[in-house]
């Protein structure tokens, strides 16, 4: 690729999501916390070299906010294409790759030659060297399409456990092993008539409930990539064998209802933490044609994960910001509710970065609009008739690929009250609403910064708080 940026390019950086300025992050694979410390590794490749190869990075950070781009994960050539892989702490060292003293990290790579096949790599020193383990593979499923491999230690069944998807049978394979090296599949979960998307990052983890926390339900998050990416999850019961699905398996519970929430991964915290998510924005159909000259695909907000349990008595996914998000918090502008109008216009400055955590009471629903210039408006519509929050990214000067333009939709509570938190960045908006039980994230590319935000409708009240929010440097 040459240097030279063409003119539908901006090197311009997200304010304060993690990407990097001459790579495209493709996907994040593998979340852990050891010692105060958050180690996310992620997929990359070059966007300067004309044969770029995939890349394995090491990132680290303390608040899940700053984020430091640390060294490789050197790849054998010999073992063919690496693909994919996730990485694990023993701290039992139940492997014996280590000691007790000094555990070893497991990465556990997928490569592809003539089949995908796995292997392991071993880090005594806490992720800073990496040794190759055996001349051949640990694990070879006679399958050449699965998926993303996502390893945990089970306690209960004092085992380790590993998901594999197979993209085009809709289904997540289950193995376990006592050592990390010796695997054997004990079960799988899928392959429902209804389901028709290719599956792909698969990963399963226990939440507890925010009402009670002595009441757990395993989590099966499952991407999809049938033409464009999108998530789903499963709410249900796992005994260190089998995942027992609660609900209907055609009831689709989504992660993120947004067009660009992409390759989940989670850590499974210790002591009373909940759970983290941490995804990519982007979209398979257009992920290599994001206008960008590097800072290509970055990363979501980190989110902690939870259950709820809804009236009917089924269980939910919550979705939160981290405490530490505060931080990046600059200046504050509060806004008391409006008598009934058809329009808010709050007196505050617009810039790139800014967090809106909004109220809205209304029986006719209304539209949130930021509006860029040149008729280029990324919309968010609240229709209290049916139930929907959708954003509305098909304005002027936005589509950059034919896949681009989009209204995405998204169910919600009914209620004439709209509770809900927008975080914007230079190239992004995160929305969640419902307590959480809703997002949506979007990606767009305006020619021109934010010129004008305003509410519009019929006969609705507003109040909210708006917060400037702080650049994040890169290390």
């Amino acid at each position: 690729m040459s240097r030279n940026k063409s003119e539908s390019q901006t090197s311009e950086r997200p304010e304060y999501h993690f990407s990097l300025p001459w790579h495209q992050i493709y996907a994040p694979s593998g979340l852990i916390y050891s010692k105060g410390v958050y180690h996310l590794f992620i997929l990359k490749k070059s966007v300067y070299s004309s044969d770029p190869k995939l890349e394995w990075s090491h990132l680290q950070s303390i608040d899940l906010l700053h984020w430091t781009n640390e060294q490789l994960i050197p790849m054998d050539p010999k073992r063919g294409e690496f693909y994919s892989g996730y990485i694990v702490i023993d701290q039992k060292n139940s492997s014996g790759l280590g000691s007790s003293s000094k555990p070893p990290w497991i990465a556990f790579l997928n490569h592809t030659n003539t089949q995908q096949l796995f292997h392991l790599q071993y880090s005594k020193d806490g992720g800073t060297t990496w040794m190759i383990y055996g001349k051949g593979p640990v694990l070879d499923i006679k399958k050449n399409k699965c998926r993303d491999p996502y390893i945990f230690w089970h306690e209960p069944s004092g085992k380790w456990i590993m998901l594999i998807s197979i993209a085009h049978e809709y289904k997540v394979l289950i193995y376990s092993s006592k050592n990390l090296i010796k695997w054997e599949m004990i079960s799988d979960f899928g392959g429902h008539p209804s389901f028709n998307k290719k599956w792909s990052h698969a990963s399963m983890i226990p939440c507890r409930s925010r009402s009670n926390p002595e009441i757990t339900k395993w989590i099966l998050m499952i991407g999809m990539s049938e033409g464009e990416y999108s998530n789903r999850y499963f709410v249900g019961e796992f005994d260190g064998k089998s995942f027992k699905c609660d609900h209907a398996l055609d009831a689709v519970l989504r992660l993120d209802h947004g067009k660009d929430f992409c390759a989940p991964r989670v850590c499974h915290l210790p002591g009373d933490h909940n759970n983290l998510i941490v995804g990519q924005m982007s979209q398979l159909a257009y992920e290599d044609a994001l206008p960008t000259f590097g800072w290509k695909g970055m990363l979501t907000i980190p989110r902690e994960v939870s259950i709820v349990k809804e009236a009917d008595g089924s269980y939910r996914l919550i979705q939160t910001i981290p405490k530490s998000f505060m931080a990046l918090r600059a200046i504050m502008y509060e806004f008391q509710k409006s008598t009934a109008t058809n329009e808010v216009e709050w007196d505050l400055p617009l810039t790139a970065a800014m967090e809106f955590d909004l109220k809205i009471d209304s029986h006719k629903g209304c539209t949130i609009e930021f509006d860029f210039a040149s008729k280029t408006k990324i919309l968010i519509h609240w229709d209290v008739v049916h139930h929907q929050l959708s954003i509305d990214r098909t304005g002027k000067n936005l589509a950059f690929h034919p896949s681009y333009s989009s209204l995405d939709h998204a169910n919600l509570a009914i209620s004439h009250i709209l509770s809900i938190r927008i975080l914007l960045d230079k190239y992004s908006m995160e929305i969640f609403v419902d307590g959480g039980r809703v997002w949506l994230t979007s990606l767009f590319f305006s020619p021109h910064p934010l010129q004008r935000f305003r509410i519009l409708g019929k006969l609705f009240s507003a109040s909210g708080t708006v917060w400037s929010l702080k650049n994040v440097p890169v290390n």
